[in-house]
């Protein structure tokens, strides 16, 4: 038996007795969210539409940017920043040129805002922790190479989710800074980059949208089981990170009714795509599998 069979028999055992126990799923984001996009000089948060429009953080206007400059002359718009749309809604009164009667009538405007992490030398607003890594540089180089054999991009920002976009075969990562535990962020990495394995281009295991939420969870499973393989391997891994691994699992068995039979396809599934990140990353000669 190999160190895939031996990792994934371990995670099935763990979510098997988890089903026979009876014990529920609860599984932790592992980084800290950034919370509803908000006005800088305000803090009032942005609603309605602009909670699509906007991403998380703190936002200014350009005439608010050049309030702040005249008390703080350092802070300046940093080289290639865009700026986004803002909608605003209200009433306008107009008269009804036939019968005199005032009407209110709905319109929307828009105006540009930028984001404050944007501008160099502004004070942050943001009242989250930001957490310093010193392993970090070995895992970029991961990321880097795995990027640069498969043309996968990859962004790594301050943001409150982490995702693989098959249409665009983009990763986005949240920033290891909003990691309290540096293996979750590793571990986090490692599911998206499995996700990625699955595209057309490479293993071909999933579409450019999924149409059924059991192909959604048997993708959950099988990107999972492929981060856990990677941590252990690596040497990215501890009793909080396996823990939240066998809950996350668990948390998607249970939409395919608790069928062990599913870990099994997707550890097999996992097994090949971890094989195909080593083999293109040249780092399978690393990792002793017998």
């Amino acid at each position: 038996m190999n160190i895939y069979e031996i990792i994934t028999n371990n995670l099935i055992e763990r979510v098997e007795k988890m089903i026979e126990n009876g014990e529920t799923s609860n599984w932790l984001c592992p980084w800290q969210k950034l919370g509803l996009p908000k006005s800088y000089v305000s803090e009032k948060t942005y609603s309605g539409i602009n909670l699509w429009l906007l991403e998380s953080g703190h936002y200014l206007t350009w005439n608010q940017y050049l309030d702040i400059k005249k008390h703080l002359p350092e802070v300046n718009l940093k080289k290639g920043s865009k700026s986004h749309m803002c909608v605003y809604f209200n009433y306008k009164e107009v008269e009804d040129e036939e019968s005199g009667e005032i009407k209110n009538i709905p319109y929307l405007k828009y105006y540009r805002l930028f984001k404050a992490d944007d501008f160099e030398n502004l004070p942050s607003k943001e009242k989250i922790i930001e957490y310093e890594h010193k392993g970090m540089e070995d895992v970029q180089k991961i990321i880097d190479t795995y990027s640069e054999k498969t043309k996968v991009k990859i962004r790594i920002e301050k943001s409150d989710e982490a995702y693989y976009s098959p249409l665009l075969d983009e990763i986005v990562l949240v920033s290891e800074k909003q990691y309290k535990n540096f293996d979750s962020f590793v571990s986090t990495a490692f599911h998206e980059i499995i996700h990625s394995t699955g595209h057309s281009s490479r293993l071909n295991r999933i579409k450019s949208t999924f149409t059924e939420n059991e192909e959604y969870s048997k993708e959950e499973l099988v990107a999972q089981l492929g981060s856990s393989l990677l941590c252990f391997l690596f040497g990215y891994t501890n009793t909080d990170t396996t823990n939240n691994d066998v809950n996350y699992i668990r948390g998607w068995l249970k939409h395919l009714k608790d069928n062990t039979r599913e870990l099994i396809s997707a550890g097999s599934q996992a097994q090949k795509a971890v094989d195909y990140i080593l083999t293109i990353t040249d780092l399978k000669s690393l990792v002793n599998q017998e």
